[in-house]
């Protein structure tokens, strides 16, 4: 992406391999699939991006300006390793939907919105798992599991189902506007 923030596709529907990293700013409605060996970065310009599934080797970040970023049921991993992270971001407007499962399995996971974060399905797996919401959030379905710490930030209502247990619940130095409700399937350590 040698243009910077500028738009480098459009198109109702992008679905790529590559064999070495990638850096798009695009106005897509679906990412139906997107692979790359070595890292991904695809920023929606466009006022919000549907992603189907994503995978990258190292690491993976997905932003969505104006909009909701959703992912789907084929889910999105990133190498797993330590530093392979894996970042969901809205900017402006918009929230993140969950729909299928998010691994990092030993990097971390950050997702930050504006708006609300709400999962219907899958497993958000990472050694960190961070949270920042700008509106009440919930599972309806899914689950996180989180091996270190689970770290929450915002403006807006928790509802969080743990499946494994934590090592640390954290606010980040700052107290969550909101309110929290954590089911936790095991022992907060």
């Amino acid at each position: 992406d040698s243009n910077g923030a500028s738009n480098n596709i459009t198109a109702n529907q992008l679905a790529f391999t590559s064999g070495g990293s990638v850096s798009l700013d695009v106005n897509v409605t679906t990412v139906s699939s997107a692979s790359a060996t070595g890292s991904l970065d695809i920023a929606d310009l466009g006022g919000g991006m549907a992603v189907t599934t994503a995978s990258a080797t190292t690491t993976l970040a997905l932003s969505a300006d104006g909009g909701t970023l959703s992912i789907g049921a084929g889910g999105i991993t990133s190498g797993g390793a330590l530093g392979q992270n894996i970042s969901l971001t809205t900017t402006t407007s918009g929230g993140v939907s969950i729909g299928g499962n998010v691994g990092a399995n030993l990097a971390d996971v950050t997702i930050n919105a504006v708006g609300a974060v709400n999962q219907t399905a899958g497993t958000v797996t990472g050694a960190n798992v961070n949270l920042t919401i700008g509106a009440n959030s919930t599972q309806s379905g899914g689950s996180l599991s989180v091996s270190g710490t689970l770290t929450l930030g915002g403006t807006g209502n928790f509802d969080l189902t743990q499946t494994n247990a934590v090592g640390t619940l954290s606010d980040n130095g700052a107290d969550i506007a909101g309110n929290v409700t954590f089911t936790n399937g095991a022992a907060l350590i």
